[in-house]
């Protein structure tokens, strides 16, 4: 075998250089016989010096190559030599029992590669199993694979941690762990009813959400297995538990809702000075999202209870609520630890994350009929908060989901109410304190108007004042009609700058100054010059006052004018004719010696006189003025009329200019002559 081995390791030539009989039988598939093997052949075949020397040495005499064939493929050849030792020469009748050993030795090479290549697949198939196995259970994900009969062909440990299941469940009847898995979701019966959906149909696949009686929530995929013919083999089902990151995108949109709910909040408590209207229009907001029903509560001055606004989702049950006005037929106990007594007497809030029927029979203290309405309030979740500002409690405010499924109250939630609390009980406050000063603004102004007007024989008196803004400041538009000590009357029509409490003082300080002054002088320019000199004195802002005073004559009367910086006073003769009287003169409180006339004027039977301020001529729509143009206008169309008609259609074409909204004080005196009797 030395010599074998020394041809094959040095000479012996690759099987792709297609050279070489045993190339050329394996190429064609065609045995050769040499039975004679000269010299010159082992010349020709040898590679090289030391190549023949060896075919030499080996003394060939006859040679038989054949092809080695299986499965109908040559899968190489087999070569037979004979030596001189032996002195045989192959013949014909050799190739057949040659052909039989070439045939059964390529049958054996090819079991034996086959059963190499199986090994491999085999070793293959140990390692993708092993593979498949480690993923399995290294996957977050649980999963579930099986054959077209339902039974489990595979799964991961983690499907059975998810669903709290055994091995033996899903080896055993799967179909009872299905029926097991779906006992512990919120709807079992849309669980079943969804499965049986994704199966009915071998081609469909889809994914889901699976929400859990114990809050958990599971992302569900279910796919179809299709091997590579396209034959069904089974169904895989995956599940992941999203519960964390359902939890925090929750969390992230109420954060986002709680947000939005406040800035409304904000919104809707600013915009209005009515708290019974803010408040109302906060429980409205709070049942779109944050509440099924609101109720709000306010601590009267006798310490008791009344429920001021009460809001639901559900009209039927603020229906059913405001019908039978619970809490108002059966009050809360005043000796109650929780709930709306609880929040108003101690300040502390009260939560309940599940309201229990115990807590509702305790509520009803006795009453059937009441119970019963809270039974059939269907009440989930409770939350009551007290209003407060700084110590002191105004009320409470209460939410309330509804439902089995209701929103549960948490410490978040509580966070939020109390801070609806604190905005609403501010807006309270803060209306209540608008609407005290506002009544004292209005008491004020009052005071500083006379409350009637005097009768003037033969002649008709009216006045008009209106306020602008929303009457919370002491305008400083003034007026005053009074008998003199000589038996004549004085008209006094003024504007003092500003508002509020400076503005109310000047006006106390003009109107008593003015009658004070009537009392030792009839000239009104000598009385307008008086009320400057105190205005002067007491360091007050300057006002503007036309003073007019008014005497019997004949079947008339006379009417003698003097103005400090106020406008003059139209006449309006009996015929419709229009025209100012008098003379400007100076504001009053700001010069030593201002120039002050007077001018007098006799007026007949219909003739009218109108003293006003200019918050009438200065009536505003955007950059445009009403001017004395849209005062003769007014004047005009009320030509005929009474002395009140007169004001009023004069009042009323200033609001109207601006749209109901004077920027200015409006003050309006209308004196006419009546006709003699």
């Amino acid at each position: 075998m030395d010599w074998a081995l020394r041809l094959r390791e040095r000479f012996d030539p690759p099987a792709d250089t297609g050279t070489g009989a045993v190339q050329r039988v394996i190429r064609s598939g065609v045995p050769e016989l040499y039975e004679q093997v000269s010299d010159q052949a082992l010349i020709d075949g040898a590679q090289d010096e030391e190549h023949l020397a060896i075919l030499r040495e080996l003394g060939m005499t006859s040679v038989m190559i054949l092809p080695m064939r299986a499965r109908d493929r040559v899968i190489g050849a087999i070569t037979f030599v004979s030596t001189t030792e032996s002195g045989r020469h192959y013949t014909p009748e050799d190739m057949n029992l040659a052909h039989e050993v070439a045939h059964r030795s390529a049958v054996a090479v090819e079991n034996a590669r086959l059963f190499r290549d199986v090994r491999g697949v085999e070793e293959d198939l140990r390692l993708q199993a092993a593979l498949l196995r480690a993923q399995g259970e290294a996957m977050l994900d649980g999963f579930v694979v099986t054959d077209t009969q339902g039974k489990v062909l595979m799964h991961n440990r983690r499907v059975l941690e998810l669903f709290n299941l055994t091995e033996e469940d899903l080896s055993a009847d799967y179909a009872r762990a299905v029926r097991k898995k779906a006992a512990q979701t919120v709807d079992p019966d849309a669980y079943l009813e969804r499965r049986r959906e994704l199966t009915m149909d071998p081609h469909n696949s889809g994914r889901d959400q699976i929400v859990f009686r114990d809050g958990r929530v599971f992302d569900r995929w279910s796919a179809p297995l299709i091997d590579e013919a396209g034959e069904l083999r089974g169904r895989a089902w995956y599940y992941r538990d999203v519960t964390v990151e359902r939890r925090a995108a929750k969390q992230l949109e109420e954060g986002q809702q709680r947000a939005a709910l406040l800035a409304e909040a904000g919104g809707a408590l600013t915009s209005s000075t009515d708290y019974l209207v803010l408040l109302r229009r906060l429980a409205g907001l709070v049942t779109e999202w944050f509440a099924d029903w609101c109720a709000i509560d306010l601590l009267q001055r006798d310490r008791s209870i009344e429920r001021a606004v009460i809001a639901s989702r559900d009209e039927e049950k603020t229906a059913l609520v405001s019908s039978v006005d619970a809490l108002r037929r059966y009050p809360s106990d005043p000796t109650a630890s929780e709930g709306v007594r609880r929040a108003i007497e101690t300040g502390q809030w009260d939560m309940r994350e599940q309201i229990r029927d115990e807590w509702l029979v305790r509520e009803a203290r006795g009453s059937e009929d009441y119970l019963a309405v809270l039974r059939s309030l269907n009440l989930h979740s409770h939350l009551c908060v007290p209003l407060a500002v700084g110590d002191r409690i105004l009320g409470a405010i209460t939410f309330v989901t509804t439902g089995d499924a209701g929103r549960v109250y948490g410490p978040a939630d509580l966070a939020l109410a109390q801070e609806l609390a604190f905005r609403a009980a501010s807006a309270i406050e803060h209306a209540r304190l608008f609407e005290e000063h506002t009544h004292i603004s209005r008491t004020l102004q009052r005071s500083l108007l006379p409350p009637h007007l005097p009768e003037i024989p033969g002649v008709e008196v009216a006045a008009r004042y209106h306020a602008s803004g929303e009457g919370y400041e002491v305008g400083g538009d003034f007026y005053d009609v009074f008998k003199t000590a000589r038996g004549e009357w004085a008209i006094v029509l003024g504007d003092v700058c500003g508002k509020g409490a400076d503005a109310a003082a000047t006006t106390a300080l003009a109107r008593h100054t003015l009658r004070a002054a009537a009392v030792q002088t009839r000239k009104p320019h000598r009385i307008l010059s008086m009320l400057n000199e105190a205005m002067l004195r007491s360091e007050q802002p300057f006002c503007t006052v036309a003073y007019a005073r008014v005497q019997k004559v004949n079947s008339g009367a006379r009417v003698t004018v003097a103005c400090g910086g106020h406008p003059l006073p139209l006449l309006v003769r009996a015929g419709g004719a229009l025209q100012t009287f008098g003379r400007p003169g100076t504001l009053l409180g700001c010069f030593p010696e201002p120039a002050l006339h007077e001018e007098a004027l006799d007026l007949h039977a219909g003739d009218a006189v109108v003293l006003y301020t200019d918050g009438v001529t200065e009536a505003r729509r955007g950059s445009n003025v009403m001017g004395e143009a849209g005062l003769h206008a007014a004047l005009v169309r009320s030509a005929g009329g009474s002395a009140g008609d007169i004001a009023v259609a004069i009042e009323q074409a200033a609001l109207d200019y601006q749209e109901g909204d004077a920027r200015d004080d409006i003050a309006i005196v209308v004196l006419k002559v009546l006709p003699a009797d």
